[in-house]
């Protein structure tokens, strides 16, 4: 654990490096390791997308039974139950921006609303389709995100913050797993053709490189506003950490413009997160029905030899 004095340099740079340590490359080794497995026995053994295929040398032929359908129940209700939170957290977060930028209460009403708003719009996207709908939510997300973070780069403490990136580059897994079923299908899915080494590199040092420059343009500057006696962002994590974000952008020039574009991006997480869901639990309704009907036809086997 961290042994440094609270609020120090030496403090500051523990807290950055325990964070790069957490969403850093062990972040991404595991979708990796999970869409690496799925490219490899779909493009190169010709077996399902599936996480079932992953355990082929264990079971052989055995995915295609029962004992398949299970791994794929169990990863479907994973993904599920991590996608909730994620969702959840969003809604809150989104709520709180309203509340924090118009005024509007964010209260349970408004937070229904928005869940209701962002089911509406996900099922929208799924019924037109993965190169129309889906295509377009998330490559409006990546361009929002990086938006939002050259924004945070240019309009705040430029050098500090590419400072503390080569710096702290130096130095819950349990959500990083839940993750890691559907993250993983969908780096399989999208990486046909590719080499491993082209698929290490596209997974596994691309997003590290830039999940670092994020946790430093938003973690730094956030701790040195800390540092130089502003308490406020630590304040509202505290107190409401779904407001934390909105506290920080206070800091930045432009601040209800930026706090509209984070809105923005949250709602396209939310829209993600609850198409993923529809798409897992369209999955689990699969699996379960592939079961029942494995059983039946078990039965049914059964009771014509006895007949015979």
């Amino acid at each position: 654990p961290p042994l440094a004095a609270a609020s120090d340099v030496q403090s500051a740079q523990q807290a950055m490096n325990v964070t790069m340590l957490h969403w850093g490359f062990h972040a991404w080794a595991i979708y990796a390791l999970v869409g690496l497995s799925l490219a490899y026995f779909t493009y190169s053994r010709g077996l399902p997308l599936t996480i079932r295929s992953v355990f082929y040398p264990f079971f052989g032929n055995r995915i295609y039974s029962w004992v398949g359908d299970v791994i794929d129940i169990f990863a479907v209700l994973a993904t599920v139950f991590g996608l909730a939170t994620s969702l959840g957290f969003g809604v809150q977060q989104v709520a709180s921006g309203l509340s924090f930028v118009l005024g509007i209460d964010n209260g349970l009403v408004t937070q229904v609303s928005l869940i209701a708003g962002i089911t509406l719009i996900a099922t929208i996207s799924v019924v037109s389709g993965i190169q129309k709908g889906v295509k377009f939510l998330s490559e409006m997300n990546m361009r929002i995100a990086v938006g939002l973070l050259l924004i945070i780069i240019i309009l705040g403490p430029t050098v500090f913050i590419l400072n503390s990136f080569i710096q702290n580059t130096g130095s819950y897994v349990s959500h990083l797993l839940t993750w890691s079923p559907f993250v993983g299908t969908f780096i399989a899915r999208i990486s046909k053709g590719r080499t491993i080494r082209q698929f290490i590199l596209g997974v596994l040092i691309v997003p590290t490189i830039v999940t670092c420059h994020w946790l430093s343009a938003f973690g730094s500057v956030s701790i040195l506003e800390v540092m130089n006696g502003n308490t406020a962002i630590a304040d509202a994590v505290q107190n409401d950490v779904s407001t934390a974000l909105f506290v920080f952008l206070e800091t930045i020039p432009f601040t209800e413009a930026i706090s509209v574009l984070a809105m923005c991006y949250s709602l396209h997480i939310g829209f993600s997160q609850d198409l993923k869901k529809k798409k897992e639990a369209e999955k689990a309704n699969t699996a379960t029905q592939a079961i029942l009907n494995s059983s039946t036809n078990k039965i049914t086997s059964k009771t014509n030899d006895k007949v015979k």
